[in-house]
C-alpha cells in the first residue's frame, strides 16, 4: 500500500499539473513555466494534504462509521484546507511577481482572486476526490486481505484441531487390546506391538499434513484392520480392491482409519454375525461400505466421526463426501484428489 501510495505522489501533481496548465494555456496568454511549477506544487500539496486528512478521517471516526458521513467530513475539510493552501500560495506568487518582476497589473483585486479560486476548486476536488477514491481503494483491499488471511489461519488451526482429536482415541483403543495379549501370547503381543507402533507412526508423520496419498493410506489400513484382527479375530471381513492409478491420488490421513473405527463402534461384530468392510474404487471416489448390524445399546459419541470427516473436505476448498443407506449396508463416499499434497488450497 505504501509503495503504490509513492508512485502516486510522485505521479499524480505531474500529471494534474499538466493537465491544469494546458487548460489555462487554452483560455489565457498568461500561462508560463512558473504557472506550471507553481501548480506541480500544489498539486502535490493538496495530494500530501488530503492523503493526511483520510487518515485523520479514518482514525477518527469508528470502523461502524458510515462510509457516506465519513467522505462528508473529509469533503468539507477537504476544501477548507484546499482553498487556504491555494489562496496562500497564489498570494505568495502575485506578491514574487509584484515586488520581483514588477507586474503590479490588477494588484489584489477581489475578482481576480475570484477568478483565480474557480480551477482552484476544481483543482482541489480533482486531486482529493483522486486521492480518496485510491485510498479506500487500497484499505478496502488491505482490509480483503487481512480477513482472507485470518479465515485461512482459523482453517488451518481447526483443520489441525480435527485431525489431533483422533490420536487419544486410536491410542486407548490399543493399549487396551496390547494390554490383554500381553497375558495370552508375549510373542504375539510383541508383533502387536510392532505394527501398532508403524500405524502410530504413521499418524504422528502425517499429522500436520492435509493430504497423503491413496498409497500410504492404503498401506496404513491394512495394517490396522491387522490390530483389530487381533482384537475381534473372526468377527469382521474386509476386503481392498484398489487399482494401481487410484493409489497416486490422495486423501486426508487417517481418514479411513476413521471410517473403519465408525464401522466397529456402531455395528455388532460377532463370529455368527460378521461386519464385513469393504474398500474399493468407483468413478474417481473412493467407497467405503459395510453392513448394518447397529448395536441395540449405543456407544457415547466423541464428536469425532463422519462431522470431522466432512469438516476436513470442506477446509480444503474440496467436494463433501457422501454418507448413505441402503438397505442393510451403510457407505462412505470419499472424493479422490488429484493435487499434490504440498499444494496450499484456499476456500
Amino acid at each position: 500500500m505504501e509503495r503504490i501510495n509513492n508512485i502516486f505522489r510522485i505521479a499524480v501533481p505531474v500529471l494534474f499539473g499538466v493537465v491544469f496548465f494546458s487548460l489555462i494555456r487554452h483560455f489565457t496568454e498568461d500561462a508560463n513555466w512558473p504557472v506550471i511549477i507553481w501548480l506541480t506544487a500544489m498539486s502535490s500539496v493538496l495530494w500530501e494534504g488530503s492523503y493526511l486528512i483520510s487518515k485523520w478521517i479514518d482514525r477518527k471516526f469508528s470502523v461502524k462509521a458510515s462510509l457516506l458521513k465519513k467522505l462528508t467530513w473529509q469533503l468539507v475539510v477537504l476544501l477548507v484546507f484546499g482553498m487556504m493552501a491555494f489562496n496562500i500560495s497564489y498570494y505568495i506568487l502575485r506578491l514574487y511577481e509584484i515586488y520581483i518582476q514588477g507586474n503590479t497589473g490588477n494588484g489584489f483585486s477581489l475578482e481576480q482572486n475570484v477568478t483565480v479560486s474557480i480551477p482552484g476548486v476544481f483543482l482541489v476536488l480533482a486531486i482529493g476526490g483522486f486521492q480518496m477514491g485510491i485510498f479506500y481503494l487500497l484499505a478496502w483491499q488491505k482490509s480483503q486481505l487481512e480477513t482472507e488471511r485470518l479465515h485461512k489461519e482459523q482453517a488451518e488451526t481447526l483443520f489441525q484441531n480435527l485431525k489431533h482429536q483422533i490420536s487419544p482415541h486410536f491410542l486407548f483403543n490399543n493399549l487396551n487390546t496390547l494390554n490383554s495379549l500381553i497375558h495370552e501370547s508375549p510373542e504375539v503381543a510383541s508383533k502387536f506391538l510392532s505394527v501398532f507402533s508403524e500405524v502410530y507412526r504413521y499418524s504422528l508423520q502425517h499429522q500436520d499434513e492435509e493430504l497423503v496419498t491413496l498409497e500410504n493410506e492404503l498401506n496404513m489400513i491394512e495394517s490396522y484392520l491387522f490390530l483389530l484382527k487381533k482384537r475381534f479375530e473372526d468377527s469382521f471381513k474386509s476386503t481392498i480392491e484398489v487399482s494401481k492409478e487410484a493409489r497416486t491420488k490422495y486423501i486426508p490421513p487417517m481418514s479411513l482409519q476413521l471410517l473403519v473405527e465408525n464401522a466397529f463402534k456402531h455395528n455388532i461384530a460377532e463370529v455368527a454375525n460378521p461386519l464385513n468392510i469393504n474398500i474399493f474404487v468407483e468413478n474417481d471416489v473412493l467407497v467405503v461400505e459395510n453392513n448394518l448390524q447397529l448395536r441395540k445399546k449405543k456407544n457415547p459419541s466423541t464428536r469425532i466421526g463422519l462431522v470431522n470427516l466432512s469438516e476436513r473436505y470442506r477446509l480444503l476448498g474440496q467436494s463433501l463426501p457422501s454418507f448413505e443407506k441402503e438397505g442393510t449396508i451403510f457407505r462412505v463416499s470419499l472424493p479422490l484428489l488429484n493435487i499434490g499434497k504440498h499444494e496450499v488450497i484456499n476456500n
